[in-house]
Formats: structure tokens, sequence, C-alpha cells
């Protein structure tokens, strides 16, 4: 077993919640024996992530449009190239966790498991960095 499966597996096989203030979602993964199972479970805890990411992506352009020591022309040069970065984020990440996986993992069962996870870590990982670039969190 390769240690990335086994981090798949391992994440698959707990409660994954997303941090959210004042709330969270929770995808109970926790009883889960079969891959197909662990693959949904991890489709659903990627969908929880990937909202609390689009939550913070619009605090962080929220954020740009208050910097009042700028003109209205610099924050909306900066609200584009904070956009485009976002889009060149997420064409990497559904590259690397698609494709690439799928070389990885060429006709193994755990290939669609594999990807929903990559997709979970990117996403949580993106999440974290524009809340300490931009939220001060």
């Amino acid at each position: 077993m390769s240690s990335r499966f086994a981090v798949a597996f391992a994440a698959a096989a707990c409660l994954a919640t997303a941090a959210t203030p004042g709330r969270s979602e929770e995808v109970d993964c926790g009883e889960l024996v079969s891959n197909v199972e662990m693959t949904e479970c991890q489709h659903r805890h990627y969908e929880v992530v990937d909202k609390e990411l689009n939550r913070v992506y619009g605090l962080a352009l929220a954020s740009i449009a208050k910097q009042e020591h700028l003109t209205a022309t610099q924050r909306s040069d900066w609200e584009d190239a904070f956009r485009r970065a976002q889009r060149s984020w997420v064409a990497f990440k559904e590259v690397d966790c698609g494709e690439m996986i799928g070389w990885e993992w060429y006709e193994g069962s755990g290939m669609a498991l594999e990807s929903w996870t990559c997709l979970v870590e990117r996403t949580e990982q993106r999440t974290k960095e524009i809340q300490s670039r931009y939220l001060g969190e």
C-alpha cells in the first residue's frame, strides 16, 4: 500500500469537518469499509471543503475591495490578478488530482479515492493560504 493511499484511507475513515467560523458541516466516514463507500464519502468531503474555499475566496475579494490606500483602479487590478491566480490554481488542482493521479494509479482500484483525497488536500491547503494572506487567520 502506498503512503498516499494510506493517507487517503485514513482521511476517508475519519470524521471530516470543514472549519467554518460559527458552524461546521460534517461528513461521517467512520463506518465505511468498501472502496466505493470511501470514495463517495471523500467526494462529499470535497464538496464541503470546496464550499468553504469559495466562502473564504469571497471574503478575500471583499478585503481587497476595502483597501482604501489604493485607488479604485489599483483595487480592480489586484482583484483581477487574484481571480487569475485562483483560476490558475484551479487548473493546476484539476490536472494534479485528475490526470496525474490517473497515471500514477493506472488501472488501480484506489484511483478515484486517491483523486478525491488529493482534491480535498489541495483545497484545504488553498483555503488556509487565502485565509493567511488576505484575512489574517
